[in-house]
């Protein structure tokens, strides 16, 4: 009787790990065959150091907040889907006083992979791609629709993705903000590139955005990364920013300005 207990036991326990097994695993078309994915998410306690230099006002500042993201890769059949999104809330002080730090930013694309490779190939997607983030001393904000990318895709069922991209789209609205300089970003040509790395425990995102306004002085452009690394379940993530062009203050004077933004977060993560 002890055995067959036991025996009892151990089968209903392989049956439950089966299930959940089941219920995580990649979903499958009608044909049978798997549809590769994966799906990221994190977040936790995060803090972030800003200068800016030249313009019309230079500060140094600091925020601590809460930051996310959730990041998603799939491929079926050739369709290919990529998501970003981040959100971030927090505040900090500068030279000034106060400040109140915060980012908003989703991006949703789809398209098709050729058949190059099994795992991998070269794809065109569009989509739409929002941003907004900043504080007291940096702010920017974009709204890209359409935006279309052109580059080449890797993956591997839940363990591993590369996607590198070059982009080009049409900024709707938009704002780059240097405390007292600032340039309108409406109906602006925006040109770039992404990159998107998930091996393993390791992560990394970062995204070029070169945008060429209507009003008078250069380009600006903004470079974004974050790399997390850690066991399963907690990541140590880094991220930075520099962005860079001409601002303009109210009395119509250009100047160039440029900040640089580098902060450290612990969080906690979930692959699905």
């Amino acid at each position: 009787m002890i055995p067959l207990f036991f025996d009892n036991v151990s089968a209903n326990k392989a049956n439950e790990e089966a299930i959940f097994e089941r219920l995580w695993a990649p979903p499958h078309r009608p044909g049978g065959a798997v549809v590769d994915g994966i799906l990221d998410a994190g977040g936790g306690l995060s803090a972030m150091e800003t200068v800016s230099r030249g313009g019309f006002r230079q500060e140094r500042g600091w925020a601590v907040s809460m930051w996310g993201w959730f990041n998603g890769d799939a491929w079926d059949d050739g369709i290919v889907i990529h998501t970003t999104s981040e959100i971030e809330l927090g505040g900090g002080s500068t030279s000034r006083g106060s400040q109140f730090q915060g980012s908003l930013s989703s991006a949703l694309l789809g398209g098709y992979r050729f058949p190059v490779g099994k795992k991998h190939g070269p794809f065109i997607r569009g989509g739409i791609d929002l941003r907004a983030t900043g504080n007291d001393t940096l702010y920017h904000s974009l709204l890209e629709l359409p935006r279309a990318d052109l580059g080449w895709h890797f993956l591997e069922g839940k363990t591993t993705t590369i996607d590198l991209a070059a982009t080009a789209g049409l900024a709707l609205i938009g704002r780059h903000d240097f405390g007292n300089g600032e340039r309108t970003l409406d109906i602006a040509f925006v040109n770039g590139a992404t990159a998107t790395v998930k091996v393993g425990p390791l992560r990394f995102f970062g995204i070029w955005t070169h945008v060429t306004p209507r009003s008078a002085g250069g380009g600006v452009d903004w470079l974004e990364g974050a790399f997390c690394a850690g066991p399963k379940g907690f990541a140590l993530c880094t991220r930075g920013g520099l962005f860079g062009g001409d601002v303009i203050d109210r009395a119509g004077n250009v100047r160039n300005a440029y900040a640089i933004q580098i902060g450290w977060t612990l969080a906690f993560k979930q692959k699905f």
